[in-house]
């Protein structure tokens, strides 16, 4: 699957998409209602989005001895300046704009 921001809620498994690092999904302002990380698989892994500015937006972990990783939930984030998906080493983040 390749990311889709064709609705209200986006499906994204592929970081720096367009074959480039800091490639913006979003280049505006979105406003953020929640964000999960489903599927992470097994611990260690990352994630990491930023603004269109570079500013780290979410960096959620799993640890490494960590057994049940059960979907990393974000409540309402707000407004966004352009939105970056800059890491991704498992799974898909979910996130609900409004």
């Amino acid at each position: 699957m390749a990311n889709d921001v064709s609705s209200r809620q986006w499906r994204l498994d592929t970081p720096n998409a367009f074959g480039n690092a800091n490639a913006l999904l979003w280049p505006g302002n979105v406003y953020v209602k929640a964000m999960y990380w489903a599927n992470a698989g097994a611990p260690p892994q990352n994630a990491i989005i930023k603004d269109r500015n570079g500013k780290v937006v979410w960096a959620p972990t799993t640890a490494a001895g960590e057994t049940d990783v059960a979907d990393i939930r974000l409540g309402d984030i707000g407004w966004v300046e352009g939105f970056v998906l800059d890491t991704l080493t498992a799974g898909q983040i979910i996130v609900y704009v409004k």
